[in-house]
């Protein structure tokens, strides 16, 4: 891996330092400026290196859990099946074991990557976007979302599983509003009714949009956490969630 440096005055690079690792592939985001270089038959041991002013900074090396399939075969990781997201300012990898329909939660620390649970998925693809510091689990197949708080120690949703809707769609006042999707391109025309929703088309991109290749737009994924809170019973629980998010104190008064 060779890190360069870019000189605007001369409009060229300049080789800062090489890294010198056996990799089968990689994934890097630059929201986490964090780069992961996959090695091994499984490709589950990986090595990692994060990008700083002050240079690069070598993680530990670590595995990740993978269960072996019916046949007794080991599966093969591949890059689609890690996500990187910053979430509460905390650097994550989401895994993807499609053998146990689990997904692995794996954090980083200067010095360490520790597991820290699973998250049972129900599609054979899936995708996450994060918004206001939850997660969001796309399961494609079932054109649903759900919705978790990683900051509370249970992994349970936060509420039941969800469709996206259109922002202005009309449809009956029930807890599936609650998350909407907002057209960020101005100049698109596309009507609703030529949408179809999880297709083969969309590109999700951390943290919150997703790329309309089909209808060439870009959306830009809210959440409505009024109708989120219809759905809770649990007031306590509800107030404490509600302060967690980017909301005017007025209104969090208002939901409870």
């Amino acid at each position: 891996m060779d890190l360069f440096a870019c000189d605007s005055m001369l409009n060229s690079l300049r080789l800062v330092e090489t890294k010198k690792a056996n990799v089968n592939w990689y994934i890097y985001t630059h929201e986490t400026r964090l780069v992961l270089l996959a090695s091994g038959l499984q490709c589950k041991t990986f090595n990692g290196f994060q990008l700083s002013t002050a240079g690069v900074v070598r993680l530990p090396r670590f595995e990740m859990t993978m269960a072996r399939s019916e046949s007794n075969s080991k599966p093969i990781l591949s890059a689609g099946d890690l996500h990187l997201v910053t979430v509460y300012g905390r650097i994550y990898c989401l895994q993807v074991d499609r053998e146990a329909m689990l997904l692995h939660l794996y954090r980083f620390y200067r010095d360490a990557v520790v597991q820290q649970g699973s998250l049972p998925i129900y599609s054979s693809k899936l995708s996450v976007n994060v918004v206001d510091n939850l997660l969001l689990v796309h399961q494609i197949d079932a054109k649903v979302v759900i919705i978790y708080d990683l900051f509370v120690d249970s992994r349970a949703p936060v509420s039941a599983p969800l469709p996206l809707l259109w922002r202005g769609y009309q449809v009956s006042e029930t807890s599936s509003q609650a998350v909407n999707k907002e057209i960020e391109s101005s100049e698109s025309s596309t009507s609703n009714e030529n949408i179809v929703m999880y297709e083969d088309g969309w590109t999700f991109l951390v943290p919150d949009l997703i790329l309309d290749q089909t209808n060439k737009v870009l959306w830009k994924i809210h959440l409505d956490l009024e109708a989120i809170s219809a759905s809770s019973s649990d007031r306590t629980s509800l107030l404490e969630f509600l302060q967690r998010r980017k909301l005017e104190a007025n209104k969090v008064q208002t939901f409870c």
